[in-house]
This record gives C-alpha cells, structure tokens and sequence, in this order.
C-alpha cells in the first residue's frame, strides 16, 4: 500500500508564526477572517464547537509588506473544551510544532483573546502565567475582543484587567490590545503589527516552555478539569510569576 504523503514543514522562509490562544467563541476565527479580508477563511464559532481539537493554520500575506514573509497564524483548541483538560490542548499545541515546523522557524508571537463582555475571568486564563522564560512573556498580546457597545463598563472592566488578573504578566513584559472589529483588515493588523514590530521568538523557546507545563500531568486525557495538585506543583515551579489579586472561577475547580 502506498504511504500517504505527507505535508511539508513549515520552515523558517514559509513565514512567521502567530499563535491565537483563548476559549471557543473568544474571537480567533474572525480575526483570522478579519486579517485576511475574507469572510470565509476560518469558521467562525456557529460553526465548531468546544469539542474540536484540531489545529489549524492559515498563511496570510501582510498587506503593507507583500514581499516580506507571509504571517502563519495557528488557531489553538479552544480551553473550555469538554472532554480535553488544558494542559492536553497544549500537549496538542507542542506536537503539533514538533510535527508541522522545522527549528528554524520563527514566532512572532501569542495572541490571546479575552471576551470583554465576559464579567468573570475563568481559571484557565491563568495558565498563561506559566510561561516561564522571559522571551515567551514579551511575545504575549493579551487582547480583549467582543467589544459591542457598552464601553464604559468594558474600559473599565479592561482597567481591572491590567491591575489585577494580568498585572504579573504586564509587569513581566506582556503587553495588551484592543480588538475593536469594525470588520475592516486595519483593525486586525493593528494588533498584528505589535508584535512584527519586535524580533522573532526561536520556536524552541515556547516549545519548552510548553513542555515544562505538560510535564508531569500524567494520563489525563479524559479528565475535563486539570488536577488541583498539577496546580500547586506549576505554583512551585514557576513560583517567581505574580499572583496577587488574580481572579478565577473557582466552580471551575
């Protein structure tokens, strides 16, 4: 039987890579769609649910650049998924990287998507206080999306945002960003462009730092909640990460 060819690598030349982390129904997809001005590119929430696993990437050419490398982004699962726990999505993201990307591949960054009109923030958004190296922390966009009108209440849910939940992450080198989608390719970009403004991250770099998180997680595949004890061991290790004032769903646990 013939063997099933197999895709070639991203390497270095294909592109930069962006990752777009957040719950299902945060705003990846549109923004990919927004990015590259086609409605069409990536199904938007109506169409998947919390029970996809599948990662996907899109290569889009910068608008402004056209020459220069196209920019891969990778959708990540959604984190409220309902039968995988966290720390299996980002097992998912590592070998995902070990088996589509070559070493020399670039990353420009993480992009994670927060609904502002959610008034709670769930446990899983504190997972990303466990990056661990500097440079991972630096290429972090915390960007709040869902922005439907009411802005006096989002400004300042956004303010309690930086000054507590995120205060760790900001005051490590994380920065945050408004996704304000008016549906035109700008307002995408300008968000983008914030993180091609800095050097690329080496994708070994947040590759190990994923494999730290995963590590000593065990078999628990099947498990929908990550073990409180997992919890208090990452505590430990990344121990030099600013909790004070976090908020979390503590149902959740």
């Amino acid at each position: 039987m013939p063997k099933k060819a197999q895709k070639p690598r991203i390497k270095r030349e294909t592109g930069i890579l962006i990752l777009l982390m957040g719950h299902t129904g945060a705003g990846k997809s549109s923004f990919i769609n927004t990015a590259s001005n086609r409605p069409n590119t990536a199904l938007v929430n109506e169409s998947i649910t919390s029970e996809s696993v599948e990662i996907m990437h899109f290569t889009i050419p910068n608008p402004a650049n056209p020459s220069e490398r196209p920019i891969i982004f990778v959708e990540t699962p959604g984190f409220n998924h309902i039968k995988v726990n966290d720390f299996e999505i980002l097992r998912h993201i590592s070998e995902w990287m070990s088996r589509s990307c070559k070493l020399d591949v670039r990353v420009g960054g993480i992009i994670y998507f927060h609904p502002i009109n959610q008034s709670r923030i769930s446990e899983t958004n504190w997972l990303l206080n466990y990056l661990s190296s500097p440079e991972p922390v630096q290429h972090l966009l915390l960007t709040t999306t869902k922005w439907d009108g009411r802005l006096t209440e989002y400004e300042h849910r956004e303010r309690e945002l930086k000054h507590k939940a995120w205060k760790g992450l900001l005051d490590r080198g994380a920065r945050t960003s408004q996704f304000r989608n008016d549906l035109s390719p700008e307002s995408a970009w300008k968000v983008i462009n914030m993180l091609l403004d800095l050097e690329p991250l080496e994708l070994r770099i947040l590759k190990r730092d994923l494999d730290k998180i995963c590590a000593g997680n065990g078999n628990t595949a099947h498990n929908t909640k990550p073990r409180k004890g997992l919890f208090s061991k990452l505590f430990r290790l990344f121990g030099l990460v600013r909790f004070s004032g976090l908020v979390f769903d503590s149902s959740s646990c």
